[in-house]
């Protein structure tokens, strides 16, 4: 949550000897190793997660985020239709689709979301325009998410769908509201932290 994501992976992987067969562990470290961009660390770490535990819906999910990281979209879009419901699958849907061009698809999985879910649905949706590069409403609804307090805020640091926005003043307004800002300030360039480029993670 502090950004300090090497000290994180290097205590989930002595977690991971000690247990090897927690889901929880596996998946944090997964989320670690995809918010520093070690993306085939992470695909290694959530397959090995899904060959014991083969319906671990967050698992299947990290996975699916991995692959659009990836550039692999058609991939993620196979695996995620043949998943199971969880609250965030319509918004990685939409992302998906949008991703292998089906824009009209992605826009009509948009307004389904927005027609069925609760106010946790703000958070998932500032992850979709985000991700579109369309700052504006991102940041509408991230800022909505912020008003209800949305539990997932407390790991936007390693989120890594919003590095699109690091740039934006509004991003430093968002964290220091939430008392993030000078731990952000704190994480390497490298990492999410600050600095020009930051949305290059999405080229």
């Amino acid at each position: 949550m502090l950004g300090q994501f090497e000290s994180a992976i290097a205590m989930r992987l002595e977690a991971t000897r000690l247990d090897p067969l927690s889901t929880f562990i596996r998946d944090a470290l997964s989320y670690n190793y995809i918010s520093i961009g070690q993306l085939e660390s992470a695909e290694e770490v959530l397959r090995e997660l899904l060959e014991i535990h083969p319906r671990h819906r967050r698992g299947v999910l990290l996975l699916i985020r991995v692959l659009l990281l990836k550039g692999e979209p058609q991939q993620a879009l196979d695996l995620l239709e043949s998943s199971g419901h969880s609250e965030s699958r319509p918004n990685w849907r939409a992302i998906a689709l949008y991703s292998v061009g089906r824009a009209e698809e992605a826009e009509a999985a948009t307004a389904e979301f927005l027609s069925q879910n609760g106010p946790e649905k703000h958070y998932w949706l500032a992850q979709f325009y985000a991700w579109r590069g369309e700052t504006n409403e991102a940041f509408e609804y991230l800022l909505k998410a912020l008003e209800i307090k949305h539990r997932v805020l407390a790991y936007i640091l390693g989120e890594a769908a919003f590095y699109p926005l690091h740039g934006d003043p509004r991003w430093e307004e968002v964290l220091e509201h939430m008392g993030l800002l000078e731990a952000w300030r704190k994480v390497p360039p490298e990492h999410g932290g600050p600095a020009p480029g930051n949305n290059a993670v999405f080229d």
